[in-house]
């Protein structure tokens, strides 16, 4: 039995030195990514991103909706609807465009299953208003084509 000699040792070689760079990019990538705060400069904290369970209900299209937006004196609450891939496990973020446009975002987890049925659910994004909150900046919040305008409270 021979083991990795000549040009099979270099190109096994290659492959794990670039699957230790890919491995190690992605990782620096996260961790910047968890420890960036884009609406700070903004006045705003994500505290919370809750993601329901598969609802039974039909959904009636498939695109994401905007339900509610809540402002209070310190918090902005964003109620929204999706409809995406049943056994699919969500993830949600934002960021801030234009400097007026508070973008919700969501993802599946890496490793979730594909199966062959589309779900209703609930995700709702809780923020923290800063001091640093200047009402009327922020002025819209758009989650993929929705797109509504925040009341000026």
């Amino acid at each position: 039995m021979k083991i990795f000699r000549g040009k099979y040792l270099g190109i096994w070689t290659g492959w794990v030195a670039t699957l230790l760079a890919i491995s190690t990019a992605c990782q620096q990538g996260t961790d910047r990514e968890h420890t960036s705060e884009p609406g700070k400069p903004y006045g705003l904290e994500l505290l919370s991103v809750d993601i329901g369970t598969c609802s039974d209900d039909k959904p009636q299209d498939d695109s994401s909706r905007i339900v509610t937006i809540q402002r209070t004196e310190n918090r902005l609450v964003v109620q929204t609807l999706i409809s995406e891939n049943c056994c699919g496990h969500w993830v949600g973020d934002y960021r801030i465009e234009q400097d007026s446009i508070l973008v919700l975002r969501y993802q599946e987890r890496p490793g979730s299953e594909p199966c062959k049925c589309l779900c209703c659910f609930g995700i709702t994004y809780t923020f923290k208003l800063l001091p640093e909150f200047t009402p009327g900046k922020i002025r819209w919040v758009q989650m993929r084509e929705a797109k509504r305008r925040i009341a000026d409270s």
